[in-house]
């Protein structure tokens, strides 16, 4: 049984919303969760963590089993779900951060006037709000525009600087037991994603007049971790670090449990389209527990590789979507790949939404998949990750890549991949390195058949080199923050 949310919500969230919303068109409700494996949930597998709200979530809608993200690390993820285009075509390969961007070019932030998901529904009459973590922008990064500018009514963010602050909400956003115990300075980093359930609940309730479109990005499963006691109860006798983990990513199955429940209680369970997904696979089991990734537990579900890493086990996440009356209910879609690009023209058909004059998705609208029908896509998925940063700055080392490489995540080597049906080919752009799986009968990526297919593995490679060359070589001036600086202390 989940255990009830130990919280004191904000007035304008207890009361039953009167729902006076008139218009037909569907709400959307983006649930982004961070680092949480395909395996992190109960009805993956997991043998030890409990998510009865997900599970049941799960169960009331379509889970897809081959859904990927564009990018196995946060910033280029996110900048793929919002914009409908792959995220090296913004020169974005990693988490945006000036600190590290200054051995090297990178944009300090996301091109605000790329087409994005948020900004069409907001110009067709939704009320948008963002809520949680952002890393569309450096945290150091002063310039940078605000996220209200993407397209959103309201923000509330963490991880760049460029909007009101969650730590900066009241206490009445706090769980009451936070409140008793450590209610002291800013809150810390174990409840701010409660407080952003909070904010989509108030946000939601305030514009009952009209269908909304709302991203909640949560940081579970991200570390650092720092569940509260309660949390931690229902694994008490599982040692550290597992029990952190557990009790963190648990928690947020409470919390998540609360907000569908919200939904259901006011009455907008039929007429919302509700996503949960993450951004990539679970991070690295890292040794030292002096290091706050220690805590990072997550599970692959048996997928190659981890976070940072092009094999399955850092692309392939969980979806699940509910809508009822258009997605089947207690599905398991196994054959559809869908990816994150997919998500802007898939839910403006959703929403009966055109795309500009002009914009051509790197993704498809898949909107039949999503209504029972497991067509498969037409278009080839080109992932990329820290791959122009190696081809313009081969005598630059990338220290935390390099660290992770060798000791802890051995599948992190690739750059480029392509997928085209079943078969995905992932290519190193230093050494030439090239292996070829069938993800059809062999998902796992066991056994590498490039040899044995060489006419397939040569087509594949020539269209991903063609890729990969096409993209841009440097950041576009316009996302530069003006004191950005690079390693030799001179502007970019």
């Amino acid at each position: 049984m989940a255990i009830g949310l130990p919280t004191l919500l904000p007035a304008s969230a207890q009361a039953v919303v009167q729902n006076t919303n008139t218009d037909t068109r569907p709400n959307v409700l983006f649930i982004l969760a961070d680092d949480w494996g395909w395996g992190d949930l109960s009805c993956h597998g997991h043998p030890v963590l409990k998510t009865p709200n997900l599970d049941r979530f799960a169960r009331e809608g379509t889970d897809f089993f081959q859904f990927n993200v564009n990018s196995p690390i946060c910033s280029p993820s996110r900048a793929a779900f919002i914009t409908g285009q792959f995220p090296g075509r913004f020169f974005i390969q990693h988490a945006l951060d000036a600190k590290k961007s200054r051995r090297y070019p990178a944009p300090d932030w996301l091109d605000v006037n790329a087409v994005m998901l948020p900004r069409l529904f907001k110009e067709a009459g939704y009320a948008t709000a963002h809520y949680g973590k952002w890393h569309l922008a450096s945290a150091d990064a002063p310039s940078a525009p605000p996220v209200t500018q993407y397209g959103y009514d309201d923000a509330c963010i963490w991880s760049s600087r460029n909007g009101p602050q969650i730590v900066d909400l009241g206490e009445e956003y706090w769980p009451e037991e936070y409140r008793k115990t450590r209610g002291k300075g800013l809150p810390s980093v174990g409840i701010r994603s409660e407080m952003a359930v909070r904010k989509t609940m108030e946000f939601i309730s305030k514009n009952k007049g009209q269908p909304f479109f709302v991203n909640l990005h949560i940081r579970e499963g991200h570390a650092p971790f720092d569940p509260l006691p309660s949390y931690r109860a229902p694994y008490k006798e599982i040692p550290e670090p597992e029990q952190t983990y557990y009790a963190s990513l648990g928690n947020a199955d409470r919390f998540l449990g609360e907000l569908f429940k919200f939904l259901d209680d006011n009455g907008l369970r039929t007429n919302t389209i509700v996503i949960f997904t993450s951004d990539n696979g679970p991070e690295v089991m890292v040794p030292n527990p002096k290091d706050d990734r220690f805590g990072s537990r997550g599970e692959t579900g048996g997928f190659k590789g981890r976070k940072r890493s092009l094999f399955e086990g850092g692309v392939r996440v969980p979806f699940f979507i509910r809508w009822p009356g258009k997605v089947p209910a207690d599905y398991v879609n196994r054959n559809t790949l869908l990816t994150a690009v997919d998500m802007l023209p898939t839910l403006c058909a959703a929403a009966g939404i055109s795309l500009p004059k002009g914009y051509v998705s790197d993704g498809e609208n898949l909107l039949p998949a999503l209504e029972g029908k497991e067509i498969l896509r037409t278009k080839p998925v080109f992932d990329s990750v820290l791959y122009t940063d190696i081809v313009n700055f081969k005598g630059i080392e990338i220290p935390w890549k390099a660290t992770l490489d060798a000791k802890w995540q051995p599948h992190d080597w690739a750059n480029l991949s392509i997928r085209d049906g079943a078969m995905k080919l992932v290519y190193e752009y230093a050494t030439g390195r090239t292996e070829l799986y069938d993800l059809i009968k062999d998902p796992y990526e066991i056994k590498n058949i490039a040899e044995q297919y060489p006419e397939i593995t040569a087509d594949l490679l020539k269209r991903l080199k063609a890729w990969g060359d096409a993209l841009p070589r440097t950041p576009a001036p316009d996302c530069l923050d003006p004191a950005h600086e690079n390693g030799d202390g001179e502007k970019q």
